[in-house]
């Protein structure tokens, strides 16, 4: 999806110190303002204009849209602690709360945007990390406490390209007198990955470029990295290598056949049997173009040069003489 960019003025160096950094980890943030209309543009204005605290974000997020308000190589005051590495060494991100919006469906243009800033920036998934990891501060609120159906590790799960765990669905439970089986593979360490870190596990290219090329080849239309995107990728890479479309086959064309055509002037043309040579002597009838304005008959073989095997109606399947000097034409 679009990343819209409202940055902070360089001159408001109040939010913007304009100090460079290279981010290593991505903190996420609830903006915690339940009021109506305060969305991602609403908290991007409120940037823009001059923010009456020292604080400031890298990106806002909510239900159908994203808005950044700092360029992710420069620190922001988002952290809480001081000069520390939250501030110093994170990307901030906010995930709006209004009453009049989404906030699953914001959670996940959240986790996209991190899937985004993870691919740009090379950082693991170890190192998103919630803001209260910085300061102790209670947030992201909500999905510390998982009050509005999603949790942290729901979050994190569609991060790394799994699926939710605050529902759980179990199975019918097998009674006392079954035996468990005995043949279950041991989980390997790369089992719980997400889609990037798995790939990086396998020496594979992880970059966005690569996953849509193969993402295209296993069928997976519209690729941009969301979490349901790389779940099913995820999934299709560990099972192999792509089975190769079958080709379809045209059924034969059949031979043209070609046509025997017997000019109109002439009154009277010799047939003779298949069994007997095509010489004078030896006719089994005559036909009459003339009569019918010319004859054509399908070639139903060649026995010999310019003699030609054909069915009529009135002395069944015959031979007849056709050479060019007699008037006829194949075609």
């Amino acid at each position: 999806m679009n990343i819209n960019q409202k940055f902070i003025p360089a001159s408001n160096t109040f939010t913007r110190p304009g100090i460079k950094m290279n981010p290593e980890y991505i903190t996420i943030h609830e903006t915690d303002n339940t009021a109506k209309g305060a969305n991602d543009e609403a908290h991007a204005r409120l940037q823009y204009n001059g923010n009456s605290r020292q604080a400031s974000w890298h990106f806002q997020v909510d239900e159908d849209s994203i808005y950044q308000s700092l360029p992710t190589n420069e620190v922001g005051w988002h952290a809480g602690d001081g000069r520390g590495p939250g501030n110093m060494k994170s990307i901030g991100i906010e995930i709006c709360v209004n009453s009049d919006g989404d906030f699953k469906k914001a959670v996940e243009n959240a986790v996209w945007l991190v899937q985004y800033l993870m691919d740009q920036h090379n950082i693991p998934a170890s190192k998103v990390v919630q803001h209260n990891n910085w300061s102790g501060k209670n947030c992201p609120r909500y999905l510390r406490s998982g009050d509005k159906g999603i949790t942290w590790n729901d979050f994190l799960n569609k991060v790394k390209g799994g699926e939710s765990s605050s529902k759980p669905v179990e199975g019918p439970k097998p009674s006392k007198t079954e035996s468990k089986p005995n043949n279950s593979a041991a989980p390997t360490k790369t089992d719980n990955l997400g889609l990037v870190d798995w790939m990086k596990s396998k020496g594979m290219d992880s970059s966005m470029t690569n996953r849509k090329k193969l993402a295209k080849q296993y069928g997976i239309k519209n690729y941009s990295g969301k979490a349901e995107q790389n779940t099913s990728l995820l999934a299709k890479l560990k099972a192999g290598k792509p089975s190769e479309p079958k080709k379809e086959t045209k059924p034969a064309s059949k031979p043209k056949t070609k046509k025997v055509y017997l000019p109109a002037s002439d009154p009277s043309w010799r047939v003779y049997p298949t069994n007997k040579a095509p010489v004078k002597g030896n006719e089994k009838g005559y036909l009459n173009p003339k009569k019918f304005g010319g004859l054509s008959y399908e070639i139903l073989g060649s026995p010999q040069k310019d003699v030609y095997t054909i069915k009529t109606d009135d002395f069944g399947t015959v031979n007849i003489y056709a050479a060019p000097s007699t008037g006829a034409k194949i075609k």
